[in-house]
């Protein structure tokens, strides 16, 4: 949805917030999207958010902004995005179709890389994160090697 041809009266409406979390976490945070409570809940507050910031003389922009930092609070980073995109970035042999799946599969295995940073939604700005992306490459190329995944994967992998 683009906030910026949507009326008031619909970005005041908790189901627009409601939607976009939801794609969000979908997306972003595929463990999490059984998590009602949590969609529920921040988009009630993205919507009191943004309808406070409106009747205070906020800019719809401004407005929505506000409502945003509400909704996506602790969410900006992912595991699994990140996890995704070292995949499709670092390791050309895994199908794209596979990124997903085993992006998820992984997670667990890389555990111990994570616990060692704060990830928060700030995490990307600061230079421990090219560190993380470090490890999880090491990581990943040592649970390959392990698990045979590469010899698995050029089997099934034609080039043209």
């Amino acid at each position: 949805m683009n906030a910026t041809k949507m009326t008031k009266s619909q970005l005041t409406d908790p189901l627009y917030h409601r939607k976009r979390l939801a794609e969000f976490i979908r997306e972003r945070h595929p463990r999490l999207v059984q998590a009602r409570r949590l969609i529920d809940t921040r988009s009630e507050q993205a919507a009191e958010t943004y309808q406070a910031a409106i009747k205070t003389g906020e800019t719809p922009l401004t407005a929505l902004a506000k409502a945003d930092a509400i909704l996506f609070e602790g969410l900006i980073f992912s595991r699994f995005d990140t996890l995704r995109c070292v995949l499709a970035t670092e390791f050309p042999m895994v199908p794209p179709g596979q990124q997903r799946p085993l992006a998820l599969e992984l997670e667990p295995h890389c555990e111990d890389v994570f616990a060692r940073y704060n990830l928060d939604d700030g995490l990307v700005a600061r230079s421990e994160y090219n560190h993380l992306i470090v490890e999880l490459i090491e990581t990943l190329r040592v649970y390959f090697q392990q698990n045979n995944l590469y010899t698995r994967w050029r089997k099934h992998t034609s080039y043209k």
